[in-house]
């Protein structure tokens, strides 16, 4: 290896290491973008609705990373702890916890006789959102519309992220986990960067601040707001092989590089389009 590509991988790393952190940072950039461009009046809702926050500090951005914080909490006991009513739509999942909730995956082959394995989806994403619709349109209390609409946020936010819709299966019929046992680099042994966190990250694209500051928002006339969920799921899955045209245990190609980066500002261009408008169509159902 040469004395440049050690020093560009070690670069990778530092601006990397702390992958969740970064993975944070986008939903919490998504939400905030998303926020900004609300009207003052709707603003102003959702300022009050924050009273009602799991924490006193939260922010309104701070809601859709905090989901992930609560993963192995059961439904019932999460909104129980928050003196929240568990909403009629989510009462046939309130004794689960939301683990499954943020992926729903379609299958990709890259190894021959790979594609003999059966698969079966495991992933929720796809049901649990249409009950978080159906969920948030009850009359419900401030505290459970707040968690509901937290849930909402992030895993709208999820489903753009392509390893989030779609894995690998091997020869061996084993499962890669949406890319989290798809190795990149590994040091020691270790695997220091999976596909997974790789995506998660947001590429270049999600660093640049000039991208959340000039971002425009796509036409709410183009988005399926009163989503069929799996168009916005299939949207990440039609470039299923694009997203794995990389080699285990090396640093993807510049040339991959490039297109990740312009499928991720795709992807992150509808996630705040999507949800400005699910804010923006909630505030206007709560003012009929």
């Amino acid at each position: 290896m040469s004395s440049l590509s050690r020093i560009f991988i070690c670069l990778f790393l530092l601006l990397s290491a702390d992958l969740w952190a970064w993975s944070r940072d986008v939903h919490k950039n998504i939400a905030d973008a998303a926020f900004v461009r609300l009207p003052a009046e709707a603003q102003a809702y959702y300022f009050k609705l924050m009273h009602y926050a799991p924490d006193d500090s939260m922010y309104f951005s701070d809601l859709s990373p905090w989901v992930d914080s609560v993963r192995k909490q059961p439904i019932a006991e999460l909104y129980a702890s928050y003196q929240a009513e568990v909403p009629l739509a989510l009462m046939p999942v309130a004794r689960s916890h939301s683990t499954r909730w943020h992926w729903s995956n379609a299958s990709v082959y890259r190894q021959r006789g790979a594609e003999q394995c059966s698969f079966r989806n495991a992933g929720q994403l796809e049901t649990v959102y249409p009950a978080l619709e159906k969920a948030l349109q009850e009359p419900l209390s401030p505290q459970a519309e707040l968690l509901t609409l937290a849930f909402m946020m992030h895993l709208l936010e999820d489903a753009h992220q392509p390893l989030h819709t779609m894995t690998m299966l091997r020869k061996n019929c084993q499962s890669d986990r949406g890319g989290n046992d798809f190795c990149l680099i590994k040091q020691a042994g270790f695997c220091s960067m999976n596909l997974h966190s790789y995506w998660d990250s947001g590429q270049s694209v999600a660093r640049n601040k000039t991208f959340w500051k000039n971002l425009n928002l796509e036409p709410a006339s183009e988005l399926p707001l009163q989503m069929q969920f799996n168009l916005v799921l299939s949207e990440s899955q039609r470039e299923k092989n694009k997203v794995y045209n990389t080699d285990e245990n090396r640093m993807p190609h510049p040339n991959y590089q490039s297109w990740a980066d312009t499928f991720s500002r795709e992807r992150l261009t509808k996630a705040v389009s999507r949800l400005n408008a699910l804010l923006l169509a909630h505030w206007r159902d709560k003012h009929i």
